[in-house]
This record gives structure tokens, C-alpha cells and sequence, in this order.
């Protein structure tokens, strides 16, 4: 009589069809979009499979061509297709967290050089009715609202360049009179 086969305890094809459902949802395939990019990856599945291997009682196995076609229309490496779920997701989270960290120390050298910009120009127009008139020409020659606000938001936020004397309701009426034209 033969020995039965000890339990497994690596849960790697739990992992594998855990992660089949995780990027499948992710890519917001049905079951059927799925089977068919097996299929025209040349490994020809039913999505009455595909659904045995992510719910399947008991789950259906996942023999090696699959795997590997699996991994290939998902775009993900096989080494990495078989890890825990939530190893990955946690991989994916610090990703996502270095990316965070990468955007805020530009996004900080960006306000620096704004900052520095701000006191340029307000040097510049320091004392001078002729040059506070070019900083109003300008702003009332941009035509796209976004690029007037972005302008004038990084003047006034800074509080460094009074051109409307402190009157928001001048600078209201442009963005409104600029939002109009665009409109029509």
C-alpha cells in the first residue's frame, strides 16, 4: 500500500491562486478575459478553470506551463507571483511609500526655488509703479485660468508681491472674467 504524502506546509499554489484572483481583479478582467489571454498566451484555459484555481473546493492544481503563461500575461515574474499575498502587498505599500518620499523632497526643492523666485520678483518690483504695472500686464494676459491661479497663488500665498492691494475681490473678478473666457 503506498504512504499518503505528508502535508505540505509552504502554501505556495495557496499564494499562487490567492495572487491569479489579486491581479485579475487589479486589471479588472472577468474570469473569461483571463482564460482568454492564457489561451492566446498558448496555454488554453477554460474560465471554468480559472475559477476552480481561485475558489475551487478543493482548488484546482496549477501545473508548470500554466504558471509560467500565468506570469507572462500578468507581467510579473514567477519568483514573484508565488509569494504571500500580503508579502507583496506589503512590498507594493513600501514601493508606493518610497515613491511618497521621492515626490515630497522634490515637491519641498520645487517650494524652495519658488520661494526664491517670489523674492526675486518682489525685489524687482520693490518701489517701481512701472514694474508692479508689468507684473498686472502679465497676469492679465495669461488667458488659462489654471496657470493664472498657479501665478498668482504662488505671489499672494507667499504674501511677497502685493499687485492687487490686498483686495481679493479684484483677483476673484479677474479669475472670473478669465474662467468666462475660456468658457466661450
Amino acid at each position: 500500500m503506498p504512504r499518503p504524502n505528508p502535508r505540505r506546509v509552504m502554501f505556495t499554489e495557496d499564494h499562487l491562486a490567492a495572487r491569479v484572483t489579486i491581479e485579475r481583479e487589479r486589471k479588472g478582467w472577468t474570469l473569461e478575459g483571463l482564460a482568454k489571454r492564457m489561451t492566446d498566451a498558448g496555454c488554453p484555459l477554460a474560465a471554468s478553470a480559472v475559477y476552480k484555481i481561485e475558489q475551487g473546493k478543493p482548488r484546482r492544481r496549477i501545473v508548470v506551463d500554466e504558471l509560467v503563461a500565468f506570469s507572462r500575461v500578468f507581467g510579473i515574474p514567477v519568483d514573484q507571483l508565488l509569494l504571500d499575498p500580503e508579502m507583496e502587498a506589503e512590498q507594493r505599500l513600501i514601493d508606493k511609500l518610497n515613491s511618497v518620499n521621492t515626490l515630497a523632497t522634490a515637491h519641498e526643492e520645487a517650494a524652495v526655488k519658488l520661494i526664491a523666485a517670489v523674492d526675486e520678483v518682489r525685489e524687482l518690483v520693490k518701489g517701481s509703479k512701472r514694474t508692479k504695472a508689468a507684473v498686472n500686464k502679465y497676469l492679465m494676459e495669461i488667458r488659462e485660468p489654471r496657470e493664472f491661479i498657479r501665478v498668482t497663488t504662488a505671489l499672494y500665498r507667499s504674501d511677497r508681491l502685493n499687485t492687487y492691494g490686498g483686495r481679493p475681490d479684484l483677483q476673484l473678478g479677474v479669475m472670473r472674467a478669465l474662467s468666462e473666457n475660456e468658457e466661450t
